[in-house]
């Protein structure tokens, strides 16, 4: 609409976490099918990590209040 080409932050692996987490598997339409303790561990290794680096400026105002974020969802079935 802007003539802007927007920047795609997830393609392929992804290169932060030991290429464990493919962004297919990211998708909603695929996400929702996995079972608790596989949906666990992508958020708590993949998905939240990744947020809490997202803008990749450690001076950002971002970066400054998810620095001390901490994922608190304490088991699979919560």
């Amino acid at each position: 609409m802007l003539g802007i080409e927007p920047k795609i932050i997830f393609k392929g692996k992804s290169p932060k976490y030991k290429n464990r987490f493919e962004y297919k598997n990211l998708r909603w339409h695929t996400f929702k099918q996995f079972e608790a303790g596989r949906m666990y561990e992508i958020v708590n290794e993949g998905v939240f990590p990744f947020i809490k680096e997202l803008n990749g400026d450690a001076s950002s105002s971002f970066a400054k209040y998810m620095g001390d974020a901490m994922f608190q969802i304490p088991t699979p079935l919560m």
